[in-house]
Parts: C-alpha cells; sequence; structure tokens
C-alpha cells in the first residue's frame, strides 16, 4: 500500500513485450569536397562527393542520398569516403540550390556546398577553324546559351587533334 501523506512517489510498472525492433546508429557525415559544382538542367551530371563517415548498410535503412535544393535522389556508395550522385534534372532553374546529403533520406545534413543548374550551350561555329600545331591561337566560339553566371571555372575547351 502506497502512503501518499508520507511524501512518497508512486511506483509505476510497465511491461515491455519482446520485439524485434532494431534502432541502427551512425555518426553524421561529413562532406568535404563537391565536383563538380554546376550541371545541365536537363539533369544527369554525375557528382563526386568526398568527405567522411558515408555509410551503407540496406538492411537496416542506412541508404545514403543527395538533395539538391528540394529534389532528392539515391546515391551511389563508393566507399565510407566517396558517395557518387547524378543530379536530377531542374529545367528552368539557372541557378545555384543547396546540397545536402542524408544516410537515411530523411535526416539531412548541411555541407555549405551549393550546386548550379545552367541550360545547355549549342555551338553553332568557331573562328578560325585551324591553327598552327605550336598553338596560341586564339579561338572566337559562336553559339547560344553560354553563361558565366552559374561557375565560369567550368568553361573549357578541348582540342582534339585531326590530320587533313
Amino acid at each position: 500500500m502506497l502512503n501518499r501523506d508520507a511524501g512518497q512517489q508512486p511506483w509505476i510498472l510497465y511491461t515491455y513485450e519482446p520485439s524485434s525492433v532494431e534502432f541502427y546508429s551512425y555518426k553524421v557525415p561529413n562532406v568535404l569536397k563537391l565536383f563538380p559544382t554546376a550541371g545541365y538542367s536537363k539533369g544527369g551530371t554525375f557528382v563526386e562527393i568526398e568527405g567522411t563517415w558515408f555509410d551503407y548498410q540496406p538492411q537496416y535503412g542506412i541508404i545514403p542520398h543527395c538533395k539538391f535544393g528540394n529534389n532528392i535522389v539515391r546515391a551511389h556508395f563508393d566507399s565510407t569516403v566517396r558517395l557518387v550522385c547524378a543530379s536530377p534534372a531542374a529545367p528552368g532553374t539557372n541557378s545555384k540550390l543547396d546540397f545536402e546529403v542524408s544516410l537515411n533520406g530523411i535526416d539531412w545534413t548541411y555541407t555549405n556546398f551549393t550546386f548550379a543548374y545552367f541550360d545547355e550551350p549549342k555551338m553553332i561555329g568557331l573562328y578560325p577553324d585551324m591553327g598552327s600545331i605550336e598553338g596560341g591561337e586564339f579561338v572566337h566560339f559562336v553559339g547560344e546559351g553560354f553563361s558565366n553566371h552559374t561557375d565560369p571555372e567550368y568553361y573549357k575547351c578541348r582540342f582534339t587533334p585531326t590530320t587533313l
């Protein structure tokens, strides 16, 4: 019998049934590098994420994901230090979006990285269309959709030698 006048607290008894429910804990992933940080608005750019504490344990629901703005895609788990995600389509975006990662698709890790989208440029021509084998020529490109508002570091040219 419980004596409430003596200041005793009532004991609350709980009974538990056996359960097969498990809880798996993991370290919060840390993103150190994202490359590239920009891609076509049609999507499909493979983005490499380097960091620490990445994990893949599907039996416990630990499946890495990437979030580009509000668009979520599953990540390919390469190792505990590398993930790869294909950017989702974001037509008409032409802006930088926050990039985040998650190991369960619910809890997101803020990375301080952004991913920029841009429309694929169309090249119509170039002038001159040939030059010295030693290089050093200035080449002018003509086309549509060239933009540098996302990240000018990504505009590179590749010349493949051909023999006439």
